[in-house]
């Protein structure tokens, strides 16, 4: 059998961006499942030689032949031979070693995996001689978990998760268990974890619920490398959430929210370390052809994850800016648009002032008056204080408006290298005339990936002063830790000071409620009108007596201006009454001419007609300075 690696896309619920088939099934068998009371066994030696199971290999050294004195299941073959090959594709090296020329070295390695439950390979030390038995004995390191290396760092829950699996296909072989793990791993809920200090991003998946492996599931704090008893704040771009210790699933994070940064709540972190490294290949005409397709293999290695390091790094760091750019605006729009500091600061002055009816009942009795006092003390406390937290919010608004333009400036200029990736393909052989053609060239390529970590380290590890805020010089690994943790305090300070506000408005509560109530008894035993009440207390407020003030200049103007409109009026009224001649009546002709126009010369005033006004402009003048007094007011 022979797996065919393919490119992809992930669809229809696979992830990888590979695919994979299988083929070249020449020695497979079809058995029938429905007869259970015989086992459908093989005794075919067939397979390659580092990875038959272990009675496979036994009969064939000692025996020589190619049959199988116990048989087998395809069951126990094939997953078998699948955890080998999964070991294999996951370190780079074969999980038992083998020797062409000695089939003790295999043989032997199988038997030491088969007697220790918990192994999952073995390492060849080498063989010695036995003086007890006197015969040749052969030592392998038994190895329980699966190792990992600089080139190949692959995330601690999928490292558990493979172990499991390698473990249950060399000691307890089942198809059900293996499809109840896979279909798991299709559907468990992922979450992609940013880690500052770790300089990396981990795909995490949740399989603590996983039948066959959840039970000693790593917690998400050893799986990002810190000890069981951290808390983790996870902050994401709606939302922060807390991780409690030897938490291993996602519980309490949300479901919409994908990407979640992560900051240890411990004293010390250690970061991570990425050392320089030298780009030293010898590839010539000397070296055996082995040695020569090793080396282009680790140079191609070495490549790609120069590529793989500059890549995480640059997308690490532009996630990590878009979160806290983001949580920090969201600060800012909650304290711009909260408007219960200013409803509880209002609440509190109009509490200072409805206490007005109960100081006036309170007159004649001490016990009411001390109540009155300590209504008033009350009130004004909440207003002070409120109005101490409403400056502190706006200087909440000034800082996290700083701290997201340093959040903005946390991205890296990244090294444009396109098509290095796929040019790699190229040059990943083993023809020995075409890795010589090929030395110098790919010698370059792989030193353009290290040119484009080395670039985004440098912008990492320089040191930025920011003298406005921290007045210290930083560098962004620091400055991002920095950054992520004042983003935490500014939160939870922002939480007390919407708890303190709700408390302020519960403590004023309290003496309004027992003001309405002493109130309205006394109220109802005088029989005091309410809308007097009501009058009394709009009378007393601060606005009302500030408009009083500016109200009373203008009144006085218009007070003397209609003393000067009545004297004037007065005055002009008496001068016509005593211009005015009042004519006798007369007794005209019977007959009057019929076409005569107009009154009669010796027609008689009605003494109710209006007298008309013969001197005007006195009366404009007084007009027009009425007009311009009332504009000013």
């Amino acid at each position: 059998m022979n797996i065919l690696v393919f490119p992809g896309n992930p669809t229809n619920g696979r992830r990888s961006n590979h695919l994979f088939k299988l083929c070249d099934l020449g020695a497979g068998k079809a058995f029938d499942d429905k007869n259970e009371t015989t086992p459908n066994e093989m005794y075919s030696i067939v397979g390659t030689k580092n990875m038959l199971l272990p009675n496979m290999a036994n009969d064939l050294r000692r025996k020589k032949t190619w049959r199988t004195t116990i048989g087998y299941t395809g069951d126990e073959c094939d997953l078998w031979c699948l955890g080998l090959t999964l070991y294999h594709c996951s370190t780079g090296r074969f999980s038992i070693t083998s020797d062409n020329s000695d089939d003790e070295v295999y043989c032997s390695g199988t038997t030491k995996v088969k007697q220790d439950m918990d192994a999952i390979a073995t390492k060849f030390k080498g063989k010695y001689y036995d003086q007890m038995s006197g015969g040749i004995k052969y030592d392998h390191e038994i190895i329980t978990e699966l190792p990992t290396s600089s080139s190949n760092r692959l995330p601690k829950w999928l490292t558990y998760t493979i172990t499991c699996l390698i473990r249950l296909f060399i000691h307890n072989p089942s198809i059900d268990k293996y499809a109840t793990i896979s279909n798991y791993l299709k559907t468990a809920p992922r979450k992609k974890l940013l880690s500052i200090d770790k300089l990396s991003i981990i795909e995490q998946c949740d399989m603590s619920k996983c039948p066959f492996i959840g039970f000693n599931f790593p917690t998400i704090s050893e799986c990002l490398g810190y000890s069981n008893n951290v808390t983790l704040s996870m902050i994401s771009l709606t939302s922060i959430r807390y991780t409690e210790p030897k938490q291993k699933d996602f519980k309490n994070l949300e479901k919409d929210n994908d990407v979640y940064l992560v900051i240890p709540q411990c004293e010390e972190t250690q970061l991570r370390s990425i050392g320089h490294q030298k780009l030293e290949y010898v590839e010539n005409s000397t070296i055996p052809e082995a040695k020569l397709f090793e080396t282009r293999r680790q140079k191609i290695m070495d490549g790609l994850s120069f590529l793989r390091d500059a890549e995480e790094i640059a997308e690490l760091f532009e996630k990590i800016s878009q979160i806290l750019t983001t949580q920090f605006s969201l600060i800012m729009e909650e304290l711009q648009n909260d408007e219960r500091i200013q409803i509880a600061s209002r609440y509190a002055v109009y509490l200072e002032t409805a206490l007005i009816p109960v100081a006036i009942f309170s007159q004649n009795s001490p016990e009411k008056q001390e109540h009155f006092q300590k209504c008033v003390q009350k009130a004004g406390e909440s207003r002070k204080e409120l109005d101490n937290h409403s400056k502190t919010s706006q200087d909440f608004i000034k800082s996290a408006k700083d701290w997201r333009d340093i959040s903005r400036k946390l991205k890296l200029q990244e090294f444009d290298t396109p098509g290095i990736k796929e040019e790699f393909s190229e040059f990943f052989v083993f023809d020995k005339n075409h890795i010589l053609e090929t030395q110098e060239y790919s010698q370059t390529l792989v030193g353009l990936c290290l040119e484009k970590r080395s670039h985004l380290l440098r912008q990492l590890y320089e040191e930025q002063e920011l003298d406005e805020i921290l007045k210290v010089k930083l560098n962004k690994i620091e400055l991002s830790m920095q950054t992520a943790q004042y983003l935490l305090k500014l939160r939870n300070d922002h939480l007390r000071l919407q708890q303190f506000i709700e408390e302020c408005t519960d403590f004023l509560e309290i003496p309004h409620q027992e003001m309405k109530k002493i109130t309205n008894k006394e109220i109802s035993n005088m029989g005091i009108d309410r809308t007097a009440i009501r009058r009394s207390i709009r009378y007393q407020s601060p606005k009302y007596q500030e408009a009083q003030k500016k109200i009373k200049p203008a009144a006085v103007r218009i007070q003397e201006l209609s003393k000067i409109l009545e004297s004037a009026c007065k005055e002009e009224l008496e001068k016509k009454s005593e211009d005015t001649i009042i004519q006798q009546p007369t007794i005209e002709p019977a007959s009057e001419p019929e076409n005569q126009e107009g009154p009669s010369e010796n027609t008689i005033d009605d003494p109710t007609t209006p007298v008309p006004m013969e001197n005007p402009s006195f009366f404009t003048a007084l007009i027009h300075k009425l007009s311009r007094s009332t504009s000013e007011i």
